[in-house]
């Protein structure tokens, strides 16, 4: 009879309990992989989900066509006469000189007391006299001259080359062909019988203060105007 040599039985236990140990130290224990973390092993810890959408860009462009239609409301332009308030004594040297207003060649409206600080020529006359156009063909000559001073030019046409009622276009023609800024034209035939009666063509040279220093119911000429508007501002 064969006989087996009897364990102690807290041998036996501590044995049970050292395997089981070892056991536990070479398993990668349950729901836990490589990392010791139940997640996969390209995730970092700490750090969020930062995928990014690589769907293609909406880079479509509104191609409907711009609305550059224009306004055609048509704007009141009307301005105020912001002339100032002199009280018009005549026509005559040394008299302040009534506000002239009349109609220009650029369908504007003219008027003289606006140039007030400045010093003003103005010259009236009929297109067929040779004398008004003698005046009207160095008027710009003088004006360039004395542009420095702010020398102010107008002149006044009563009639066209066949006497007839002068109209904004011939206004416009005139000053074409004598190169002057500011054409005047009378469609109520009330201004000749005021500023230059009984004579074919009139100058005044009227001072900042729009009093007459100066007029001339007959021929003028380049020299003697100049001679005048010199006298004024100098």
């Amino acid at each position: 009879m064969n006989y087996l040599p009897r364990i102690p039985l807290p041998i036996v236990l501590g044995g049970v309990v050292a395997g089981m140990v070892l056991y536990a130290c070479g398993s990668d224990g349950p729901g836990f992989g490589p990392g010791g973390n139940s997640h996969d092993e390209t995730w970092i810890p700490g750090q969020d989900d930062t995928a990014v959408d690589t769907g293609p860009e909406d880079t479509a462009r509104d191609t409907g066509p711009e609305d550059t239609a224009v306004d055609s409301v048509v704007e009141d332009t009307y301005v105020e006469d912001t002339s100032p308030p002199y009280s018009g004594e005549g026509y005559e040297r040394g008299d302040v000189a009534y506000n002239l207003v009349a109609p220009d060649q650029g369908d504007g409206t003219w008027r003289l007391y606006q140039h007030a600080g400045n010093p003003v020529v103005l010259v009236f006359g009929y297109a067929q006299s040779y004398t008004f156009q003698e005046i009207c063909g160095f008027i710009s000559t003088l004006q360039d001259e004395f542009g420095s001073y702010n020398l102010t030019t107008a002149v006044m046409l009563f009639s066209d080359e066949t006497g007839s009622e002068v109209d904004r276009s011939d206004a416009g023609n005139w000053a074409t062909v004598y190169g002057l800024d500011t054409v005047l034209y009378d469609p109520d035939l009330d201004i000749r019988g005021t500023w230059a009666t009984a004579t074919e063509v009139k100058t005044f040279l009227i001072d900042g203060d729009m009093v007459i220093d100066w007029t001339n119911g007959e021929s003028t000429s380049e020299e003697q105007l100049r001679q005048q508007i010199g006298d004024l501002v100098y």
